[in-house]
């Protein structure tokens, strides 16, 4: 992707590179429906931006069932997304917690399977947050925080 000033000049650029297969995905367990295969699946791996003759670059490691396992800022700290087990991510759908390279800083949340929704969020400073929701349609979330003083 190219951003171009109004004289054509170049002022920044994207370079999108997929399917590198430097990072084996990390294989999970217990998903249904899953059948493993070889090679690329076609994910993002490395976004890189120019606006400059240098460019800022951040890469991704995927399970094999797609989702991203691990994110890699420019500094090359590491951000990875968990998947306790394939009960309470919905079948490897949704992570349970991300880990941030912070002071081992984590988020987690809980997932309603049937309706694909989070359920309870809690931030890295442990505040947790309660959702709920009207009817089993999942819209129109009640979001329930206990402030602490």
């Amino acid at each position: 992707m190219l951003t171009l000033c109004g004289s054509s000049n170049l002022l920044s650029s994207v370079n999108y590179t997929y399917g590198e297969t430097t990072y084996p995905p990390q294989v999970t367990s217990n998903t249904p429906n899953h059948i493993s295969i070889n090679g690329s699946r076609g994910n993002v791996a490395t976004i890189t931006n120019y606006s400059g003759p240098t460019g800022i670059t951040k890469h991704f490691d995927y399970f094999d069932t797609g989702n991203v396992y691990q994110s890699y800022d420019l500094n090359g700290t590491i951000t990875t997304y968990n998947y306790a087990n394939a009960t309470s991510t919905c079948g490897n759908s949704f992570p349970t917690s991300t880990s941030v390279p912070v002071n081992s800083l984590s988020i987690s949340t809980v997932w309603n399977c049937t309706g694909a929704v989070a359920t309870k969020l809690t931030d890295a400073n442990g505040q947790s947050t309660n959702i709920t929701y009207a009817n089993d349609t999942y819209f129109g979330a009640q979001i329930h925080r206990k402030i602490r003083p």
